[in-house]
């Protein structure tokens, strides 16, 4: 909106030509030197995935059979995990019911005595 706005105007027109040239402009040599920074990114991103395509060829079922094998033990450790964290809360509880049943108890006693029962 604001170049069309400024289009007509020639003077002003150049002007914002000037100011991006000298705000905005990148050299050829600095525009050379992000591109090969960044393909060199490229590349070092790029090194696992080469890793794993240069492995020997392996035939289908073996590469079922590793999957598999990952899958299993990630179920195992998040299977024990689970199992871990609800025995964890189970004790918390029996806890909490046994802590309020004594105080339930001490609560009675204390009551039975405040009415001299």
């Amino acid at each position: 909106d604001l170049l069309k706005e400024i289009a007509p105007k020639r003077d002003v027109m150049r002007q914002a030509g000037e100011n991006a040239m000298d705000e905005i402009y990148i050299s050829w040599s600095d525009s050379v030197k992000v591109a090969v920074e960044r393909y060199s990114e490229i590349i070092e991103a790029g090194k696992p995935v080469r890793k794993f395509m240069a492995r020997p060829r392996e035939s289908m079922s073996e590469i079922m059979q590793e999957l598999k094998e990952g899958l299993i033990t990630e179920n195992n450790r998040l299977r024990s995990l689970t199992q871990n964290v609800y025995a964890g809360m189970l004790s918390n509880s029996n806890s909490s019911l046994d802590d309020r049943e004594s105080a339930g108890v001490t609560m009675r006693e204390l009551i039975k005595d405040k009415l001299g029962l």
